[in-house]
Formats: C-alpha cells, structure tokens, sequence
C-alpha cells in the first residue's frame, strides 16, 4: 500500500478476518480464572471475576478502533 498508494493500509482489528483480533489472550483469561480461584474471600473472588469479564467484554467492543499495522 504505501509504494503503491502512498499511504499506510491500517485495518481495525475487527476486519483482519480472525474473530479473536483484539480480544483478550486465552492467558490472560486463565491468570484470571486462577486468580480468582486462589482468592482470600467470596468477596474477592466476585471483585476479580467481575473484572475478568468487564476487560473481556471491553476489549470485545473496543476491537474496532485498534488499528494494526505490520
């Protein structure tokens, strides 16, 4: 694109094609997963599942506004 555009081709992760572009890494899923596992109390346990989710859920409708460019 730029040699033959003259301009950078930076598509939003939502249009690469891979559903899983941008979205939280299965790692990061599983710290969370373990994490709230070796929690000290219930409550503790709510506050990181709670979290887990929200980033999960964030980065799901974020996808379209991170621009990726190799």
């Amino acid at each position: 694109w730029l040699v033959d555009y003259g301009r950078l081709l930076m598509p939003s992760a939502d249009r690469l094609g891979d559903p899983l572009e941008g979205t939280t890494p299965a790692g990061d899923l599983e710290w969370w997963r373990r994490a709230a596992l070796d929690a000290e109390s219930e409550e503790h346990q709510r506050i990181i599942e709670h979290n887990r989710k929200f980033q999960s859920q964030w980065a799901q409708k974020l996808r379209g506004n991170y621009y990726v460019n190799c």
